[in-house]
């Protein structure tokens, strides 16, 4: 009896997700720009201690600004974001240990450690994923 091995595609269900998460965003974007909607946040004024009140307006991601926004701020707008960190790296962490399926040499499983090996060092370095 001859056991076949699944090939697994890149094109998995966490990388349609985002995918349509970010098409999402652009088009939510085009039509808040073209219907001018805006919004009003308040935010405590660590210095004054008062509450104020800031109107934001929504802008298109593929105008010229919008573009030249996220290129330069990438990074920060990625960061700031907890829980898109948070599910980003959830996602990315289920496949982490697992071979690609494309044919590559050399390709092997990933290391995991098991729990009992995980110190306060291990743990404090996985966190930013420069563990050994």
């Amino acid at each position: 009896m001859e056991i076949k091995k699944e090939k697994k595609s890149w094109l998995n269900n966490a990388v349609l997700f985002i995918i349509s998460l970010i098409i999402a965003v652009f088009l939510l974007s085009i039509i808040g720009s073209i219907f001018n909607w805006q919004g009003e946040y308040s935010k405590l004024n660590l210095v004054t201690g008062n509450i104020e009140s800031t109107l934001v307006t929504v802008e298109s991601l593929f105008s010229r600004e919008g573009i030249r926004y996220i290129i330069g701020n990438v990074l920060s707008i990625f960061m700031s974001f907890t829980p898109l960190v948070m599910f980003l790296f959830s996602m990315i962490g289920i496949g982490f240990a697992e071979k690609t399926g494309i044919d590559l040499n050399g390709e092997a499983v990933g290391i995991l450690h098991k729990k009992d090996d995980i110190g306060p060092v291990e743990l404090a370095t996985m966190s930013f994923g420069q563990t050994f």
